[in-house]
């Protein structure tokens, strides 16, 4: 049976006249936004950051929170090394346990010498340690992390930093080079309080964070810098430092507010339901960049340590995007030329970094690929008497009953 299409159009035309009435009230609200922004000294921010309770995640600024970096000159010589990955997860309804990831990679060079190379590596994953992230102790009572949902996707972040990090370490030098990898650096699937100590570990102490600490010493050889770039951001850091700025109280403390309705006195909400992109859209000129902030993330604070992450605004000349790096590529002078670069790729990308993009084509499974790759593993078990019938609602999906 179809989705019955006249039945949701009078829903969806409900929901039109609801999203045109909010953004005529965030147009309010970004104003109010704007004008906390130019008048926020920064420091006083910080220092209120540091006494207050507050129940949003804010950033941490780092210069004043009404800069405007223009669009730095660009050398015609500099690198690009790019990464993407996708996978096929774990089938429980199959009858052997296995996935898939395949990581795409973008060398772009520019100049003199100009060069490109793609490739795309997937790879197999079946082993007991591959299924499992098992503590230290190898205590059989408590077993291990199965790889699935957000730890799974965390995996996959520590791989395509990974192969980031041996992208760039065989990348020919250049006047400059800078390694690019779709979305953010900070494994937020990680930040629950639900996440056990030795999962952190091995994803994060043992992997991610032993790549990027690989690229900062390749950093100390030669001029390179790595971002995350973040299309389309729905982050909010900002505009909760700015509400944190709004609250009338010395040290804000958001239990003393919790049963009070937001009509009566909490100037915060004056800046609510502002995602930062809106703020910097209305703030930043294409090709300007905003001021630098520090992320405060539980995860952040207490597990990257010298890879703590920092992030900036960027607009283009089609959206702002939010780009994040580690402190050391701040601390080292490059912000102005990762601004260049990715305002470059942007252009030759059409709005969208064309080293990414490419990186994306070579790492993207489609339907098909899904398909072709179990009907492999099918045959493979069935040629060496392995097969299991696997779950009867995977044999029902794949029946044909009309």
């Amino acid at each position: 049976m179809t989705l019955d299409t006249l039945r949701i159009g009078s829903q969806v035309e409900a929901m039109a006249h609801s999203l045109a009435q909010r953004q005529r009230e965030a147009g309010e609200r970004i104003r109010r936004a704007l004008t906390t922004l130019s008048a926020t000294h920064w420091q006083v921010l910080l220092s209120k950051e540091t006494r207050s309770k507050f129940t949003g995640l804010a950033a941490a600024p780092l210069e004043a929170l009404d800069v405007r970096r223009p669009a730095p000159s660009l050398g015609e010589e500099y690198t690009v090394v790019a990464v993407d990955g996708s996978h096929i997860e774990i089938d429980r309804h199959r009858p052997v346990a296995c996935y898939l990831m395949n990581m795409g990679g973008a060398r772009l060079r520019y100049g003199p010498k100009a060069e490109a190379s793609l490739t795309s590596e997937p790879r197999l994953y079946f082993e007991s340690e591959d299924l499992f992230i098992s503590p230290a102790s190898g205590d059989p009572v408590r077993g291990g992390e199965p790889l699935e949902g957000l730890v799974f996707h965390a995996r996959r972040s520590q791989k395509e930093i990974e192969h980031l990090a041996r992208g760039l370490s065989e990348a020919e030098p250049s006047s400059f080079t800078l390694g690019l990898v779709d979305g953010s650096l900070i494994l937020w699937g990680l930040s629950g309080r639900g996440v056990e100590d030795y999962v952190r570990e091995a994803l994060l102490g043992k992997g991610y964070l032993q790549a990027l600490r690989a690229v900062e010493r390749l950093g100390e050889e030669r001029p390179l810098a790595v971002a995350g770039y973040t299309s389309f951001p729905r982050s909010t850091e900002v505009v909760s430092a700015l509400r944190l700025a709004l609250c009338p109280w010395e040290a804000t403390n958001c239990d003393r507010c919790a049963h009070h309705p937001p009509t009566e006195g909490r100037r915060c909400m004056d800046a609510a339901g502002v995602l930062d992109r809106e703020l910097f859209q209305s703030f930043l000129a294409p090709g300007q960049r905003s001021a630098l902030f520090a992320n405060r993330s539980r995860v952040v604070t207490e597990c990257y340590g010298d890879q703590e992450v920092y992030f900036f605004y960027l607009r283009g000349e089609a959206e702002v995007a939010r780009v994040e790096v580690p402190r050391w590529v701040a601390e080292g002078g490059w912000l102005d030329m990762v601004q260049g670069v990715l305002l470059e790729q942007c252009r030759l990308g059409q709005g969208y970094p064309v080293a990414l993009s490419e990186a994306h084509e070579q790492a993207v499974v489609t339907g098909a690929d899904r398909e072709l790759f179990w009907r492999i593993v099918d045959q493979a078990l069935t040629a060496r008497d392995i097969w299991g019938d696997g779950s009867q609602k995977s044999r029902s999906k794949r029946t044909r009953w009309v």
